[in-house]
């Protein structure tokens, strides 16, 4: 939190994949009033019950059906309880990050913090 002080941000907009998606999770549950959104794609999270904690936070959520490493059935725990969640699934793309994300995440990141981008 120093770093954000430092450069001078009110807040931040996290992003993470996979471990790192998780530890966002856990990092704006335990910050919420300085994450202002969060985009995840197939986050990997040890401790779900910190989701009803982030619930009000606009999230953009990427996963792909055919993930080997986090089941697409775990985006359910997210999407049933994040209130300002957008959903982008994917058929294919495995365990990454596919640059077709990418205009999603900039039409997100442009929106004011009360909405959601599609």
């Amino acid at each position: 939190m120093n770093a954000v002080a430092q450069a001078g941000a009110t807040s931040v907009a996290l992003l993470g994949k996979s471990w790192g998606g998780g530890e966002a999770v856990i990092f704006a549950a335990a910050h919420r009033s300085l994450v202002s959104k969060l985009v995840l794609v197939a986050p990997s999270l040890s401790v779900p019950e910190k989701i009803p904690e982030i619930a009000t936070l606009p999230t953009l959520l990427f996963w792909a059906r055919d993930d080997p490493v986090k089941a697409f059935d775990l985006a359910a725990d997210f999407t049933s309880q994040l209130e300002r969640c957008s959903f982008q699934p994917t058929d294919s793309g495995g365990h990454r990050v596919l640059p077709e994300y990418c205009p999603h995440i900039v039409a997100f990141m442009a929106t004011l913090p009360g909405d959601v981008a599609s």
